[in-house]
């Protein structure tokens, strides 16, 4: 599955409970925090930063369309004016535009993990604590999860041999 930044992050924060457990199964676990979490190279080009109790980051780049080289602004070109990066691309949109500072990551997500998210999120949605930014992860891992589970194979009925009478 593809997963976005946000959806990393809050997969993140779901998965990350101390738990117990049988050896393969927190092993795996700890392999799929390890997958969501984000590289050097990453954490450089979203710039993290926690701003009271929320984190944020910085979600888009501004890129020359021919080249694909960044346009970089710094902190205090962009703390003198925030829609710089917006005026940019408005200024000359045949030559700029945004493109995501980091692309959606593949990651797989074993059945394991899968059904411990889904609990996750149904102890959320029971708890009415559900959030607007959650809702996608809830979709993906419990209404649609439960809408493409295979029903059970039927057992092939074993063909009526009759016995020859000798």
């Amino acid at each position: 599955m593809k997963f976005s930044v946000l959806e990393r992050v809050l997969l993140g924060q779901l998965l990350s409970s101390p738990r117990v457990g049988g050896y393969e199964n927190l092993k795996v676990l700890r392999v799929t925090r390890e997958a969501l979490s984000f590289s050097e190279v990453e954490h450089k080009r979203l710039c993290f930063r926690n701003v009271g109790a929320d984190q944020q980051w910085k979600g888009s780049i501004v890129v020359e369309k021919a080249t694909g080289k960044e346009i970089d602004f710094t902190p205090e070109d962009l703390a003198k004016d925030p829609e710089m990066p917006q005026k940019k691309v408005d200024s000359d949109p045949e030559v700029y535009e945004f493109r995501p500072s980091v692309e959606d990551k593949k990651i797989a997500i074993g059945e394991y993990v899968s059904g411990l998210i889904a609990t996750e999120l149904k102890a959320l949605e029971e708890a009415e604590k559900l959030t607007e930014q959650i809702i996608p992860l809830f979709e993906m891992f419990v209404v649609n999860a439960s809408a493409k589970k295979p029903a059970k194979p039927k057992r092939k009925k074993k063909p009526n041999r009759a016995k020859k009478k000798r």
